[in-house]
């Protein structure tokens, strides 16, 4: 395997990662601002899944199309577009707003021949859903500590993508058991997306898990229910503005009880 920065590609789930790695971590890096945790994942054309992806996050979050253009849709293009043969390093943890980011990456990965050498760098093990617990200094060590993704286990984390974006629950369990020998967190990853979404004509669990937030606490802020819940369900890898859509839900159906 070549060894040269322009030969090694750090695949980083956020800029908040890139902004205090070391630089004897040397390489090109490709930044993911995408949260395709939620919302649209159409499949087939790329164009036509970043033009939903755009629309989504400018009704959900405010985020203008040309934010999205500029900013989200170069780094996910770079992604398809990394040499061959070359050593890719994905930076990822284990909640499953970064897997399925990671789910898509290994997508567009699996896709390039001769196929990259992918590994995956994992946070530390008392931290697993938290790069930021770890000092900038020991990121090195990580690296080092990396687990290598043969070809056929991005092929099965493509595959997972897949039924990810057609809802295929039987075969995400499925994927997910196979490759839970050597990927432990997938499985309960897996059983987080399964246990968010309705069923029954009951809501999923994290509106689940707000709504009893406040019933017990009615008078609790945002801030504070967004602690709580982190707190509670940190396997989601939510953010303050993911937490807050489904606490406006929750407080909209409240209002309409009363």
């Amino acid at each position: 395997m070549q060894d040269s920065a322009d030969n090694i590609y750090h695949i980083l789930n956020g800029d908040v990662l890139k902004e205090y790695f070391p630089d004897e971590i040397v390489g090109r890096y490709i930044v993911m601002r995408e949260c395709l945790v939620v919302g649209p994942t159409p499949d087939g054309d790329l164009d036509d899944f970043f033009k939903a992806r755009a629309a989504f996050l400018h009704e959900e979050y405010s985020v203008s199309p040309e934010e999205y253009e500029r900013n989200a849709k170069p780094e996910l293009l770079k992604i398809a577009t990394i040499p061959p043969g070359v050593e890719v390093n994905m930076w990822f943890e284990d909640d499953l707003f970064c897997q399925v980011n990671m789910w898509f990456a290994c997508s567009l990965l699996c896709k390039i021949k001769p196929e990259p050498h992918v590994f995956l760098v994992r946070p530390e093990h008392q931290n697993p859903y938290q790069f930021s617990c770890v000092v900038p200094e020991h990121l090195p060590v990580l690296l080092n500590e990396r687990i290598s993704l043969p070809s056929k286990t991005v092929k099965g984390l493509a595959d997972l993508w897949g039924a990810y974006q057609t809802e295929d629950r039987n075969q995400m369990e499925k994927l997910a058991k196979q490759m839970g020998n050597k990927l432990q967190f997938l499985e309960p990853a897996v059983e987080a997306h399964l246990a968010r979404l309705p069923q029954n004509g009951k809501p999923g669990r994290p509106e689940q898990v707000i709504t009893e937030i406040l019933e017990r606490n009615p008078e609790l802020g945002f801030e504070s229910v967004f602690r709580l819940f982190q707190s509670k369900e940190a396997i989601y890898g939510y953010g303050d503005l993911q937490v807050k859509s489904i606490y406006n839900r929750v407080k909209e159906k409240t209002k309409h009880k009363k």
